[in-house]
């Protein structure tokens, strides 16, 4: 599902979102229609994923003349939720905000796809805290021995992979305090890619990776 982190609500109306093709041509012009906020305060605004047999780029901006975000969804990501599993999701987020004092999350939103992490931290799988993604064998190619990485603008982190066989694929990262460390943008654009060992490049989809900075002690 595209989605834009505005930091501002109620500009439902005056976000837009421009839409082009992987060639960088205008797909769908700039339009405000369809544009909704999660969740009401959110500030995070979304729109229908136009083709998801297409490669396509969301250009979002706050009101015209104006520069937002952008983010690129692939090809095939026929495993992205519904709308309505998505918005679901969210609502029952937001519905629990004051109705604990800590609220855990873990790495990885199965609904959305949104990947959290806390920078300095370390996510290692001997602590639970591992970012693991599931893919079904039927559907994907052999990778054994395939080098899969998660790519954005300021990360790049490799993957154990197991699984195969009769089972599913397991590809798991545990980025070190110094990966997450590394983070300084709230909120960008991911995507997985494997290398097989043929050398073929296949895209294993995308996501946003949401980061929450740390804060530095006095002194």
């Amino acid at each position: 599902m595209p989605s834009y982190d505005s930091g501002a609500t109620g500009l439902t109306g005056t976000i837009g979102v421009t839409i082009l093709d992987a060639a960088g041509t205008e797909h769908v012009a700039r339009t405000t229609a369809g544009i909704s906020e999660l969740a009401a305060g959110s500030g995070v605004y979304y729109v229908a994923d136009h083709d998801a047999d297409a490669t396509l780029t969301y250009v979002w901006d706050n009101g015209v003349g104006t520069v937002g975000a952008s983010e690129t969804l692939y090809a095939g990501r026929d495993n992205l939720p519904n709308l309505d599993a998505a918005v679901s999701s969210v609502k029952a987020k937001t519905d629990a905000i004051g109705a604990a004092s800590v609220v855990v999350r873990a790495p990885l939103d199965p609904d959305t796809g949104a990947i959290y992490v806390n920078q300095g931290n370390d996510y290692a799988a001997a602590d639970g805290r591992q970012i693991a993604f599931t893919y079904a064998v039927a559907d994907w190619p052999d990778l054994t021995g395939a080098t899969v990485i998660l790519k954005s603008a300021q990360a790049m982190w490799t993957a154990a992979v197991t699984g195969g066989g009769a089972s599913a694929w397991t590809v798991t990262f545990t980025p070190t305090a110094a990966q997450t460390g590394a983070l300084t943008v709230t909120r960008q654009s991911y995507e997985i890619q494997a290398t097989l060992t043929s050398g073929r490049i296949i895209d294993m989809g995308s996501g946003s990776l949401v980061v929450t900075r740390d804060i530095p002690g006095a002194g």
